[in-house]
């Protein structure tokens, strides 16, 4: 190894010893005593003003070859925003200066574009059928109710019950006096076994269900004989029931 070789380092004024054939790069001189020397002195680092605050701040030049404009992250934030006021509703907004904007939301204009290009005239504001608010916002619910609450209150008022147009007189749990002895007499005679898909009781652990052929509805509690004849009454499991009682036979 050559011999050391020594300077004084132009920062901090201390003397000091190197190695030359370990800075051939460098011409064989080492300039700064220390790394810390180094990166203080004033050709490593540069000084410039914030537009946005104003602030005096240091930045080294090995980081931003082209030179750091703002201070903070926050700052070159608020220099990329612009200010302006809505043409629609005259409400001001910022918006980025990389993505200009000239109205504060799609709603300001999709209004201006159904009025100036499409030619479409502005709708009257709409109320609730059921409570009479105003309908703000995404127009649901077909445009009649402000809520889901208005919209199953009114359906309850004028689409069950007697006044849905598919009511066949409501369920009625009583079937007559002789009910329950046709119903075991109908179990009995299909031997336990529900007569669409074949399943028994003792598989199921439970009581076969008996379904009316001809709906009881259709004779009233007046011919309840009639209506549990045993010629008018199956044996069904719940499932197949629940499936001839929507879809028949």
């Amino acid at each position: 190894m050559s011999k050391k070789a020594f300077s004084i380092c132009p920062q901090c004024g201390r003397e000091f010893s190197y190695y030359p054939s370990l800075y051939k790069k460098a011409g064989g001189i080492k300039v700064h005593c220390s790394r810390k020397c180094q990166m203080a002195t004033s050709c490593a680092r540069a000084k410039n003003i914030c537009p946005q605050c104003g602030k005096e701040f240091w930045y080294y030049k090995s980081s931003y070859p082209k030179g750091k404009v703002h201070c903070s992250r926050r700052c070159q934030s608020k220099a990329a925003r612009a200010w302006t006021t809505c043409p629609q509703c005259g409400k001001e907004f910022w918006y980025h200066r990389s993505w200009p904007r000239k109205y504060c939301s799609r709603k300001c204009n999709a209004a201006v574009n159904a009025k100036n290009n499409l030619g479409i005239i502005e709708l009257p504001p709409m109320f609730c059928e059921e409570c009479g608010k105003e309908i703000t916002g995404k127009k649901c619910y077909k445009s009649r109710f402000c809520s889901l609450h208005c919209f199953g209150k009114w359906q309850s008022k004028h689409k069950t019950g007697p006044n849905h147009p598919s009511y066949k007189g409501g369920y009625d749990p009583y079937y007559g006096p002789n009910w329950r002895q046709q119903r075991r007499n109908a179990r009995r005679r299909d031997d336990y076994t529900c007569q669409r898909c074949g399943i028994t009781e003792a598989e199921t652990e439970r009581r076969l269900d008996v379904h009316h052929i001809i709906p009881f509805r259709e004779f009233g509690i007046e011919r309840y004989k009639e209506a549990n004849k045993i010629s008018n009454l199956i044996s069904l499991c719940s499932v197949c029931h629940k499936t001839v009682e929507h879809n028949g036979l």
